[in-house]
C-alpha cells in the first residue's frame, strides 16, 4: 500500500533540484580562468618522518595553499568565482576564490621556512625536499621532511658572578621551562 505524503513529495523534489545544483556547480573547471602558461595548484601535502613534529605548524608555513575545500571534496568558493566571473565579466571581481597559480619560488621559501621551523625545534640536522607532480596544467606539491635526531640539552648549569643575580635566579630555576633532556 503506497500512502501519499504531499510535502514529502516536495521535499524530495526540493533534495533532487539542490543536488543538480550542486552538481552543475562543482563540475567547473578549476582550470577555467587561467592563463596559458600558468598552472593550477591542486594541493600540498606534507609527509614527516616524527610525529613529534606538529603538522599544523607546519602547514602553517607554506606560503601558498590550494583553493578552500568543502568536506574536502568540493572546491565551493572556486566555483562561486567561476560562475560569477564568465570571460569578458569584471563585475563581481571579489565574489568567490580565485584560481591558485603555482609559484615555484614560494614553495622553495616554505622549504626554507620550514627548516628554520625545524631548526627552532632541535633538529638541526633535517632535510626538507620538494616534489611536484604535473598533470596537464595541474600541479600537487608533496613536502618530504627528514628531522633527523633532536639535540637535547644534556645539563644546565648556571654560571652567575652577581651574587643578587644568582640568588634570584636559582631562587626561580624551577620555574624555567628548560629542563635536561628536552630540545625545545
Amino acid at each position: 500500500m503506497f500512502i501519499n505524503y504531499p510535502n514529502l513529495n516536495k521535499l524530495l523534489k526540493l533534495r533532487f533540484v539542490l543536488f543538480s545544483i550542486t552538481i552543475l556547480f562543482f563540475s567547473c573547471n578549476p582550470t577555467k580562468h587561467l592563463k596559458p602558461d600558468e598552472i593550477f595548484l591542486q594541493s600540498t601535502v606534507i609527509k614527516k618522518d616524527n610525529r613529534k613534529i606538529d603538522a599544523d605548524g607546519l602547514k602553517s608555513i607554506i606560503k601558498q595553499e590550494p583553493n578552500k575545500k568543502i568536506l574536502s571534496i568540493f572546491r565551493y568558493h572556486l566555483g562561486i568565482y567561476n560562475i560569477r566571473n564568465k570571460k569578458g565579466t569584471k563585475q563581481f571581481k571579489d565574489v568567490g576564490e580565485p584560481p591558485v597559480v603555482y609559484d615555484q619560488m614560494l614553495t622553495e621559501k616554505s622549504v626554507h621556512q620550514m627548516h628554520l621551523y625545524l631548526n627552532n625545534k632541535g633538529y638541526y640536522d633535517n632535510i626538507v625536499t620538494y616534489t611536484e607532480f604535473f598533470n596537464n596544467n595541474k600541479v600537487a606539491v608533496q613536502y618530504k621532511i627528514e628531522t633527523g635526531q633532536p639535540y637535547l640539552m644534556n645539563k644546565i648549569r648556571y654560571h652567575i658572578n652577581d651574587k643578587n643575580v644568582q640568588t634570584f635566579v636559582l631562587l626561580n630555576h624551577t620555574r624555567t621551562l628548560l629542563r635536561a633532556g628536552n630540545n625545545s
